[in-house]
């Protein structure tokens, strides 16, 4: 007997698509939570290490690191915006060739701002995505990504620093995805050999 949503293909028993994406979820849920297991554990293990070198101000140090970092991430679960909580939290999870690291500076809930949110989806994942197909893999050091969130009375203000390097093509390329976007008013836009910068503000509607 065939459980509801499942479906007989030639004799053999096949998924529904809404069973096949609760899989695919779950399988996400458990990479997550392992992974943050192994993040504690490595936590845990850096703190008894500082402790059994007698170091106890350098445990002090990183454990306020840690704080600040689950501060930060309770915040962004707290926007109100799970399409886009749940990109910037389990991004490190799913990508190895770029670590994105958010900063808010400040709690925002986008239930309370009159805003285009698909457009501020759409612009903040398009933009990861090209960054990252486009990193130069001869550069020396892994590239991360500064994602900051702030306010002001009239606008969303996202601001993204770059610590890496872009191919030559690639560098060509998201600049003109940048400045062809209508999504964002662009406040500033640095991208040379010694720095990358962009801050953009997605203006409330009145």
């Amino acid at each position: 007997m065939l459980a509801s949503g499942d479906y007989m293909v030639s004799g053999v028993k096949t998924l529904s698509d809404d069973q096949k994406m609760i899989t695919k979820q779950t399988d996400l849920v458990l990479q997550l939570l392992n992974l943050q297991r192994h993040d504690w554990l490595n936590h845990v293990q850096v703190l008894m290490s500082y402790l059994k070198l007698g170091r106890p101000e350098r445990a002090e140090e990183y454990l306020r690191r840690v704080t600040e970092l689950t501060f930060q991430e309770g915040m962004i679960s707290r926007i109100q915006f799970p399409q886009l909580a749940v990109f910037l939290l389990s991004f490190h999870a799913l990508h190895n060739e770029l670590r994105l690291d958010v900063e808010m500076e400040g709690p925002i809930d986008f239930s309370t701002i009159d805003i285009d949110r698909e457009s501020v989806y759409r612009f903040l994942t398009g933009l990861v995505f090209a960054v990252q197909e486009h990193l130069d893999s001869s550069a020396p050091d892994a590239a991360s990504m500064l994602i900051s969130f702030s306010q002001t009375e009239e606008a969303l203000v996202i601001r993204f620093d770059l610590d890496g390097m872009l191919t030559a093509s690639g560098e060509a390329i998201v600049a003109k995805m940048v400045e062809q976007q209508s999504a964002a008013c662009m406040t500033e836009w640095i991208h040379t050999e010694e720095e990358w910068l962009l801050e953009t503000r997605f203006l409330y509607r009145m």
